[in-house]
């Protein structure tokens, strides 16, 4: 019995630091993602302004979607953990019922 303690423990401590990330990835977001758009005068008096502020703003998006991505694939695993732990935990008593 001790073992499968064990594993439990192990699941729900991955399952844990899982989530953790995936809420840290949800603040990443709430915080300033995506940013406003870029203003051309924040590059000052460079020629190509509006085409660099229109890379910058591409680039957040970018990132923003990725991290979005992230996001929802972390809380994936954290559903499957917790589906694995329940799964265990079930074949675990159905075996000690039979004893």
């Amino acid at each position: 019995m001790a073992g499968i303690d064990l594993h439990f423990q192990a699941l729900e401590r991955c399952r844990t630091k899982v989530g953790k990330l995936a809420n840290q990835v949800r603040d990443e977001l709430s915080d300033d993602h995506p940013a406003p758009p870029s203003n051309t005068s924040d590059y000052g008096g460079l020629t190509a302004s509006t085409r660099l502020a229109g890379l910058v703003d591409s680039l957040e998006g970018f990132i923003d979607e990725e991290l979005q991505q992230v996001r929802e694939k972390l809380r994936g695993v954290e559903r499957a953990l917790e589906t694995v732990q329940d799964n265990v935990r079930g074949a675990n008593n159905a075996s000690e019922a039979r004893r």
